[in-house]
């Protein structure tokens, strides 16, 4: 059977979790379409942006805080969370990811660092292989990242400066967003590597469930960044309440 892995949308912590659909369709595994060289080529690529992430990655900003252990324990939890897998009918297969929780936790160069370790962690449990390494870290992890920290600027930029510009705004309708788009862009490409209609039949079985699961992970993302941003605003890098809270601690300060 064919396994064509495809990040979906993330149940979250509180439920059974869903986010990594595994679609099969009776053939070799997704990776064997591509040409060896290739595979490595993408593993040598993910490589080097996770190289680059750790060069940039805002190391001085979260010294000394809980954020420089937390992004490590993230890791860990998300690799052992992938190997909670739920099978769905027709040989698909689904666990929590949390990808965009992680980009808005850390940011996008920790944040990716964070779901490249937590890919490698998987790996060393004997889940997934090195050939899909590089797709799983270029489509599964920098891109999400990314999309996420240029979603953010771009709400920061044109909206108004207010809390749930913040809360659902990114954490909600954000997450959903990214993680539909992630869902779509990551089942294109395996169903092109199927190409014919065998990849008509991948987009037509699994397309449905990433969009319901995309809504569910961010509603999900939603709720746990909210508690992050009241409870643990040290580990929400990507969270500035002297922006989001500036009229509030205006009004603040003139009753003082």
């Amino acid at each position: 059977m064919l396994r064509v892995a495809a990040i979906l949308g993330a149940g979250g912590l509180f439920s059974p979790g869903w986010v990594y659909a595994a679609a099969g369709l009776g053939a070799t595994p997704a990776t064997a379409l591509l040409p060896e060289g290739a595979a490595w080529l993408l593993a040598g690529m993910a490589a080097l942006v996770l190289f680059y992430c750790l060069v940039r990655a805002p190391w001085t900003e979260i010294s000394g805080t809980s954020a420089s252990h937390a992004w490590l324990v993230a890791a860990i939890v998300l690799a052992l969370a992938w190997q909670l897998r739920v099978p769905l009918p027709g040989g698909a297969a689904i666990h929590f990811l949390g990808v965009t929780l992680i980009a808005l936790m850390f940011g996008p160069h920790l944040g990716t660092l964070t779901l490249g370790l937590a890919a490698l962690f998987s790996l060393y449990l004997g889940a997934g292989s090195l050939e899909r390494f590089g797709l799983t870290v270029l489509l599964g992890a920098a891109g999400p990242c990314w999309a996420m920290h240029t979603l953010l600027r771009a709400t920061q930029r044109y909206l108004p400066r207010h809390l749930f510009v913040y809360l659902l705004g990114v954490g909600l309708f954000g997450s959903a967003l990214v993680l539909g788009l992630t869902a779509a862009l990551q089942l294109g490409v395996y169903a092109a590597l199927q190409g014919g209609h065998a990849g008509a039949v991948l987009i037509e079985q699994a397309l449905p469930y990433a969009l319901l699961l995309a809504w569910g992970e961010a509603l999900t993302v939603g709720m746990l960044v909210t508690l992050f941003v009241i409870y643990k605003p040290q580990w929400m890098l990507s969270f500035d309440d002297r922006f989001y809270l500036q009229r509030a601690i205006a009004r603040r300060d003139e009753t003082r």
